[in-house]
């Protein structure tokens, strides 16, 4: 049996109940215990047990923030970035976020609404020519709010170059676009929620249209630098090699115990409105919030 096991990043926001802590782990505290609250205790048990849980759970590296409001009380490193190179992780490793950059998207296309250059209940086709389904119900309008919100009932994830090995595959949108033209809608809009990778994509392709710039020129320009977010990138490949983390998949006995790990080789979200960032969970200012 295999279960496969990534390298990650947590950013735990405060007003948890109770949270979990030897330490083996690289980075420091950014203003640790300063302020109002006092989260010395907090950030002992963490640094105590999120080396057994690791162990525990064969993950082999992992950096955390603790966050108070917009302010970085503590961000900490754990385990290994790359088991071979003995490379520890650190609170500015990049790691992939997966489907958390799809807030960072929303975020792109709600600046377009802001400045009045998108309308939430218009037509998606309105901002992303070519795109359209097969008809199965009438008067099945899907606008760029029932994508945002994942009632739009667009076919949710088209699996073919979705995610590629050993390099990436920039067609994927396009090749999406063109595939959901033979395709039904999986629902009416706005009737069920279904959880919709393509709709991202599609959202991504939003912002390109409107805005005249790639989605990663664009994330660049209008929300990683202002945010102070300089090492994210959603162009993850050509973030260099030794920033990102090496991917693993544990390993598991025939009765289920943890035999060790392997590593494997990069992977790529072609579908990068949906799931393509990387970033740090903290920034060297320790005043900025990674997303």
């Amino acid at each position: 049996m295999k279960r496969v096991s990534f390298t990650v990043a947590v950013v735990l926001a405060l007003g948890l109940g109770s949270v979990v802590g030897p330490s083996a782990a690289s980075g420091s505290p950014v203003g640790a215990g300063s302020g109002a609250t006092n989260y010395a205790s907090v950030i002992a048990r963490l640094s105590r047990d999120i080396p057994a849980l690791m162990a525990e759970n064969r993950e082999v590296g992992l950096s955390i923030a603790l966050v108070d409001g917009q302010r970085v009380v503590w961000a900490r490193g754990f385990g290994y970035a790359d088991l071979a190179a003995r490379k520890r992780v650190t609170a500015d490793t990049l790691f992939h976020i997966g489907s958390v950059a799809k807030t960072l998207t929303a975020a792109a296309v709600m600046q377009l609404v802001e400045r009045g250059l998108v309308d939430l209940d218009a037509p998606l086709s309105r901002y992303v020519p070519g795109f359209s389904l097969l008809p199965r119900f009438r008067g099945n309008v899907i606008s760029v709010r029932s994508v945002l919100d994942h009632h739009a009932g667009i076919p949710g994830t088209l699996t073919k170059g979705f995610i590629t090995t050993g390099r990436p595959d920039p067609g994927y949108p396009a090749w999406m676009l063109k595939a959901l033209r033979s395709m039904y809608p999986t629902q009416r809009v706005n009737t069920i929620a279904g959880y919709d990778n393509s709709g991202y994509v599609l959202l991504q392709m939003l912002v390109e249209h409107v805005s005249g710039l790639s989605f990663e020129a664009y994330a660049r320009r209008y929300l990683f630098r202002p945010m102070g977010m300089a090492s994210s990138s959603f162009d993850d490949w050509r973030v260099p090699a030794a920033r990102l983390t090496q991917n693993y998949q544990a390993t598991f006995s025939p009765d289920g115990k943890a035999t060790g790990v392997i590593a494997k080789p990069p992977e790529f979200v072609n579908a990068w409105g949906a799931g393509s960032a990387s970033t740090p969970v903290a920034f060297p200012s320790g005043e900025k919030v990674a997303w």
